[in-house]
C-alpha cells in the first residue's frame, strides 16, 4: 500500500512584438479573435495531488523491476491504473 504527494506548476504568457500579424488581428474586424487577443496577461496554476493505492512489483535480478499499481485519486474516475519497467533507478 502507498501514499503519495505530488505538485506540479504550469505557466504561459503570450509576447506579441510589434508590427506583428497577430498585433494587426488583435485590432482587426474579427470580434471573437479581438476578444481571444485581448486576454493577454500571464497565467500560471498550482495543482496538488495525492492518492493512495496498491500494487506489485516483481524484480528480477538487482536492477530490473516490472510495476502495477491501482490508485485512487481525487482526480481518478474511479481509479487509476499505472504499469511500468524498467531499470529501478
Amino acid at each position: 500500500m502507498f501514499l503519495t504527494a505530488g505538485s506540479s506548476f504550469t505557466a504561459s504568457w503570450l509576447d506579441i512584438p510589434a508590427n506583428s500579424l497577430i498585433l494587426s488581428d488583435a485590432s482587426g474586424p474579427d470580434a471573437e479573435v479581438r476578444q481571444l487577443l485581448s486576454r493577454r496577461k500571464s497565467n500560471a496554476v498550482e495543482l496538488l495531488e495525492f492518492a493512495i493505492g496498491t500494487g506489485l512489483r516483481f524484480q528480477e535480478g538487482r536492477t530490473f523491476v516490472v510495476r502495477a499499481d491501482l490508485a485512487w485519486s481525487p482526480d481518478a474516475r474511479p481509479i487509476g491504473g499505472y504499469f511500468a519497467a524498467g531499470q529501478i533507478f
